[in-house]
Formats: structure tokens, C-alpha cells, sequence
């Protein structure tokens, strides 16, 4: 009987060893638990239309509500001439309460922006029980509107426990849809302060203006960071403007250092798709 041989050589042994790790390294990535959507396209959404005490309300999501940082357009007209209010000033808040535990939203300013008033609200949980309330005053009367909302998970919110044994939230803020190349970004860190009101625990939130804060970027899937990266530095409320850079599209993950008087206060990271 004839034994029939197949020769292989080295490169192609090695070429296969090398799709076995590289098909190996894919699929621990993307069954990888952190892993998140990829960035969808931003569609505006009407949470009101109506009116109260002669003032026409129509409050827009820049895009789908999620935790972190949210757009927030407003239009304020007569319910008369349909006219504009643009002597009106207005605010934004918004609170989730859930058994005996209340999140109390930072309160937003609403500023004047082509005819509307514009506003970046904070929402630090997945919750459909989010009552947002708009509040304003013209012409010397005050009255507000209360909606109710609902808050998807998203990786631009991630927690940070501190060594000082305090939590913050860091969001990544801007921009809303990132890109393959160098870009500005804004992230926004603030400090969740629980306490005891009516025996209720009530957490608030406030702007951290002292971080010294460094990140690292990296593709774990192809095992390189990025360049053109830039650390953030604080602007203002809680604001840290830098620069980033990627590479390509695919899997990200960006650690984030926090520092305070030059001792590390905590570290967390952000990971998604680009």
C-alpha cells in the first residue's frame, strides 16, 4: 500500500498558528463583558409638547437619553402669538427615586442658543423612573413642567472609587459621535454626596474642579495605543478639555488617572467601539 504524504512548510505552519491567535484574540473581544454598541447616529426626540399658563412648551433630546451627559433643547413660546419668549430664563434638573433612595440631578441653566435654550443634563442611572423638570420665569411669573424619562446604560458614564473612599462619576461628555483621528473631547467628573433628608438616603452631585487627570489609550484587540493624545486639563464646573486620537475603528479602551496634590485619588476607564 502507498502512504501518501503532505508537505508543509514552516511559513505555513506559522501563518496558521497566527490565524488560530488572531481568531482566538477576536473572539475574546467581542464576547468581551465591557464591550458596548458602537456609536449610533443622533436623533433628535420630542419628550413634550404643550401648554401652561399661556406659554406653549416643547422640550427635545439632542439624541437617545442614557447616563452621562445629555443635550437638551427648549423652546418657550406664547400660546397667543407663537411668538418666541426670549426674555424668558429657564432651568433643568431632574430626580430618580428608587425604594428610599433618591438622585437628584445636578440643576442646568438654560442658555439662549438661535431662538432656543440649550442645556448638558446629567443622569448617573439606567432608570425609565427619571422625572425631568423644566422651570421657568418670564416676565415675572414663574411656572415649570415635569416629564417623565427613561435612561439607557452607556459607557460614557463609568464610576471611580476613590482612595479617599469617596465615588465619582466621569463622563465623556464630547464630542457625541467620536471619530477615527485627533479630536477634542470634554469629559466631566463630579462627586456623588449622599446624605439623609425626611429618611430618605439622597445623593446629590457636585463638579470636581481639582483633578489632575492623565490617560493612556490602547485597541486590545491589536494591542497599540494612539496618538496625538493630550491630557485634559479643568475648564470650568467639573469640565476637563484635552485632545484624543484613534488610529482606526474597532475596540478602544482609555484609562483614566485621577490626581489630587499629587497623590492618585483612583483610576477607572472607559471601553467601547468605535
Amino acid at each position: 500500500m502507498k502512504t501518501s504524504f503532505v508537505h508543509i512548510s514552516v511559513r505555513e505552519v506559522l501563518l496558521g498558528v497566527l490565524c488560530l491567535y488572531l481568531y482566538g484574540c477576536s473572539e475574546t473581544f467581542r464576547n468581551n463583558p465591557l464591550r458596548s454598541a458602537g456609536e449610533p447616529k443622533a436623533v433628535s426626540i420630542t419628550l413634550f409638547e404643550g401648554e401652561k399658563s399661556g406659554v406653549r412648551v416643547k422640550i427635545v433630546a439632542q439624541d437617545s437619553l442614557r447616563t452621562g451627559s445629555n443635550g437638551f433643547d427648549i423652546l418657550l413660546l406664547d400660546a397667543q402669538s407663537n411668538a418666541l419668549l426670549t426674555n424668558a430664563s429657564a432651568e433643568l434638573t431632574a430626580s430618580l427615586l428608587e425604594g428610599d433612595s433618591l438622585y437628584i440631578a445636578p440643576t442646568v441653566v438654560l442658555a439662549p442658543q438661535d431662538g432656543k435654550l440649550v442645556g448638558n443634563l446629567f443622569l448617573a442611572k439606567a432608570s425609565a423612573a427619571w422625572r425631568l423638570v423644566i422651570r421657568w420665569v418670564h416676565q415675572g411669573r414663574a411656572d415649570s413642567v415635569v416629564v417623565p424619562i427613561a435612561a439607557v446604560s452607556s459607557w460614557r458614564c463609568v464610576p471611580l472609587q476613590g482612595r479617599d473612599a469617596r465615588t465619582y462619576m466621569v463622563v465623556f461628555a464630547e464630542p457625541k459621535t467620536l471619530q477615527v483621528g485627533v479630536q477634542e473631547f470634554e469629559w466631566l467628573i463630579l462627586e456623588a454626596l449622599p446624605g439623609r433628608e425626611q429618611g430618605k438616603v439622597v445623593t446629590r452631585y457636585a463638579p470636581v474642579v481639582d483633578f489632575v487627570v492623565t490617560f493612556e489609550t490602547l485597541m486590545p484587540s491589536m494591542g497599540h495605543g494612539s496618538e496625538g493624545n493630550r491630557n485634559p486639563v479643568h475648564t470650568r464646573e467639573g469640565k476637563y478639555r484635552g485632545r484624543i486620537g484613534f488610529n482606526m475603528k474597532g475596540d478602544w479602551r482609555i484609562d483614566v488617572f485621577c490626581f489630587r496634590n499629587g497623590v492618585e485619588v483612583g483610576r477607572t476607564f472607559f471601553f467601547f467601539i468605535l
